[in-house]
């Protein structure tokens, strides 16, 4: 499976408004991909109104497999899918499924 990087951070964020995700499952899908709490709290405290500032960040710091990444599957569409698929937005999993097939 291929593996992703910061610089596929734009595609991943298009992909995500394009799937219409619900910005405000941000900290659901940051702790599913591997990042620990401490982290996403410090997120959160960061960006006060700002939800897609979150995902954003979120995102950067699972592409730079930062805490649990590698063990939740990686940084990895497959990963991000799963992911999706736990936090209730099976919508925007297929979506980025039939993109990544």
């Amino acid at each position: 499976m291929m593996k992703l990087e910061i610089k596929d951070l734009n595609d991943i964020l298009s992909m995500l408004r394009n799937s219409k995700f619900d910005y405000v499952k941000w900290r659901d899908l940051g702790l599913e991909l591997g990042l620990n709490l401490i982290r996403v709290n410090l997120i959160e405290n960061d960006n006060p109104q700002d939800t897609e500032a979150r995902l954003k960040r979120t995102l950067e710091i699972w592409l730079n497999r930062i805490d649990d990444v590698d063990k939740k599957g990686g940084a990895t569409w497959k990963a991000l899918v799963d992911a999706l698929e736990k936090i209730g937005q099976k919508p925007v999993a297929e979506k980025i499924k039939d993109y990544i097939d």
